[in-house]
């Protein structure tokens, strides 16, 4: 039992992956939750640090990890600590993943205009 736990842990990610997938999501959803997304990208701006940067993904707000929680799942109230448990492969799919989800932002004149450092390609 334990060889087929490790076998699939080795395939599949940590829980707390999808975690970090969903807060990118989130807080690059200007439709649809403008104030995450804009608080994400303040702290970007504040940090002089481009949206396109693997550093940017330790600046996911807390509030994109709010939710229901089930009994024995993990907390997430910052991107730092996951992340320092992913593979390096595992954050190289994240941060593609945030680059994706930042080129609709960084098309939105609006949005440059206000984080121009952040949004910079």
């Amino acid at each position: 039992m334990q060889r087929s736990h490790r076998v699939v842990s080795l395939i599949f990610p940590i829980p707390e992956f999808y975690g970090l997938a969903a807060a990118i999501d989130d807080s690059c959803d200007w439709e649809r939750i403008p104030k995450l997304t804009e608080e994400y990208l303040a702290a970007l701006e504040n940090a002089r640090i481009r949206i396109t940067q693997t550093l940017a993904l330790q600046f996911l707000p807390s509030a994109a990890f709010g939710g229901a929680f089930l009994r024995g799942t993990f907390l997430m109230t910052s991107a730092t600590e996951v992340i320092a448990k992913l593979s390096a492969v595992e954050r190289e799919i994240l941060r593609a993943h945030l680059q994706s989800r930042a080129e609709t932002l960084q098309a939105n004149p609006a949005l440059r205009s206000t984080f121009p450092h952040a949004l910079q390609d």
